[in-house]
């Protein structure tokens, strides 16, 4: 559940990201996966903050890499939205 959560929370956080940068260049692509992996790594860091510890690579890795296929859905979310759009206004 804990990865499905993180996976899901990325891609919804993408998406929205993605109504004030478009995802319509290579790009624009780049910065919303940039900013997902910027939040990603804030929140690790403010996680092992909170429980005073070590970064243990394994679960943070893990986490972030789910973060960043979440990421990856959200763009595609977006970009479908953006497609099925265009052809509704056609």
């Amino acid at each position: 559940m804990h990865i499905f959560m993180h996976g899901l929370l990325y891609a919804v956080l993408v998406h929205l990201l993605a109504q004030p940068i478009p995802p319509v260049s290579p790009k624009a692509m780049l910065v919303l996966v940039g900013l997902g992996l910027l939040v990603g790594c804030l929140q690790e860091c403010l996680q092992l903050l909170s429980e005073e510890k070590w970064p243990g690579w394994p679960p943070e890795i893990l986490d972030l890499s789910v973060d960043l296929i979440g990421a990856t859905i959200g763009i595609g979310l977006s970009r479908l939205t953006l497609r099925i759009q265009r052809s509704a206004n056609n």
